[in-house]
């Protein structure tokens, strides 16, 4: 999940971490599991391998691009932050396809929108776009590493709306 934010001046800020929601179970193709297929907390917490990969099944962005340097067959040829480099690149592009839609009311001052983009990493390191809310959750889940993710990424929005003007 990555969290986006758009200002009143259609100024958009990726913010700079991410985390990656794990499955339980392996991942296999030739089942069809919800509980291998999706990953999302509501889901997850239900498996009694819950928690067992990683803390409420959650990693940062940075442990899993250290791990795929590692492991990955490719991970070799990238460097540190490359994931993140791409979803900016996939987040900027789909504001640029979705500008003209956006609301151009000029009256509308100090406003903001945030959105949680959804992103899969195939087998290549490929990076796709899965989903973006208008109204992503930011709850803990359960995390302490998310817990503290939210406050850093809500406190970097209010920083650059709330405390703008004031």
């Amino acid at each position: 999940r990555v969290h986006v934010f758009l200002d009143q001046d259609k100024g958009v800020y990726v913010f700079g971490d991410a985390y990656v929601r794990l499955s339980s179970l392996p991942y296999d193709l030739e089942k069809m599991n919800y509980l291998i297929h999706l990953t999302n907390y509501s889901v997850q917490k239900s498996c009694k391998e819950f928690g067992e990969v990683a803390p409420s099944n959650i990693i940062s962005i940075h442990e899993l691009e250290d791990y795929l340097r590692k492991e990955h067959p490719k991970g070799a040829d990238f460097q540190k932050g490359f994931l993140m480099e791409i979803i900016k690149e996939r987040v900027l592009l789909s504001f640029k396809c979705t500008n003209r839609l956006l609301d151009n009311n000029t009256k509308r001052s100090f406003n903001f929108e945030m959105f949680g983009y959804d992103f899969m990493i195939d087998e290549n390191l490929k990076v796709w776009l899965i989903e973006i809310n208008a109204i992503p959750g930011i709850s803990d889940c359960g995390s302490e590493y998310v817990g503290r993710f939210m406050y850093r990424m809500i406190d970097d929005m209010f920083k650059l709306t709330i405390d703008k003007p004031f």
